[in-house]
């Protein structure tokens, strides 16, 4: 059957994306779904692309119980949350361990776009990673602080419920104060190590918003900027996004450099990964 497939929450909930030619047939498919997998409970079809707003989209129960709520562990954590309201790809899971995976023990994370934390709460239990994590669906800023509290890490995790672009500009400037608060008189202030922006669709467009956050400060070595302003390590930028073009590497490279205000022919400076 030409279909795709996802199961969530203890495999509770089965979600599938069953062609036009299958609809008519997506009842008898469930139920044979149903009678063969005992630990299924649920089985929905999605019926509209993802919202870019929310990150979620409109399902159809096509079998069993209407239960969304699920209980997913992924890299060593649990995750809590409605399916129904939010995004979660358990196909994701080895993108969230690569990106993970580039932090290291200590280092301050900026999650603007955090869903339920796939990337902040394993990088705050594993790594020990202080992180602002932040999503604007009320629904997944819900489960993001539940599922905080469920890994233990309120002490790490700094959880924040506004628009992304607002949110890296407000994160970056509060750091930035208060780091020169504690020291006003530091050559050297501390500022985000990495930043996380996993909203496919969009998320590259939001890469304005670091347009002049770093006006007031000098990157290191820097020979462009004046000895007198503080010194501040560039974070880097780890921003998911979707091509259709032939050169998707160039494509990407060429809108990055293109939303952030610097030319296009620097794209050769950027790195980009082509993810199925």
């Amino acid at each position: 059957m030409a279909c795709c497939s996802d199961c969530y929450g203890n495999i509770h909930i089965a979600h599938m994306n069953l062609r036009d030619q299958y609809l008519p047939y997506r009842h008898l498919i469930g139920q044979v779904i149903l009678d063969k997998s005992p630990n299924i409970k649920t089985v929905v079809n999605k019926l509209e692309t993802i919202d870019n707003t929310y990150r979620n989209f409109k399902m159809e129960v096509i079998a069993g119980e209407e239960r969304f709520v699920a209980l997913v562990k992924e890299n060593g954590c649990q995750f809590k949350f409605d399916f129904s309201k939010v995004y979660w790809n358990s196909r994701l899971h080895a993108e969230h361990e690569r990106i993970i995976s580039c932090f290291e023990s200590d280092q301050l994370i900026c999650d603007a776009m955090a869903g339920v934390g796939p990337f902040a709460i394993p990088a705050a239990k594993n790594k020990k990673c202080v992180v602002w994590a932040n999503d604007l669906n009320p629904a997944s800023y819900s489960a993001l602080n539940d599922n905080i509290a469920l890994n233990k890490v309120g002490n790490l995790v700094k959880p924040f419920n506004q628009d992304a672009r607002g949110f890296i500009r407000q994160a970056f400037a509060e750091l930035a104060s208060s780091e020169m608060q504690h020291s006003p008189s530091r050559q050297q202030i501390r500022s985000f190590d990495h930043v996380v922006m996993n909203l496919p669709g969009t998320a590259i467009e939001f890469l304005d918003a670091f347009r002049g956050l770093y006006r007031d400060y000098r990157a290191p070595n820097g020979s462009d900027s004046s000895p007198a302003l503080p010194e501040v390590k560039l974070p880097i930028l780890h921003v998911h996004c979707f091509s259709n073009k032939e050169d998707r590497e160039l494509d990407v490279k060429q809108r990055a450099c293109a939303a952030m205000g610097i030319p296009t022919t620097e794209h050769e400076s950027l790195n980009a990964e082509v993810i199925h």
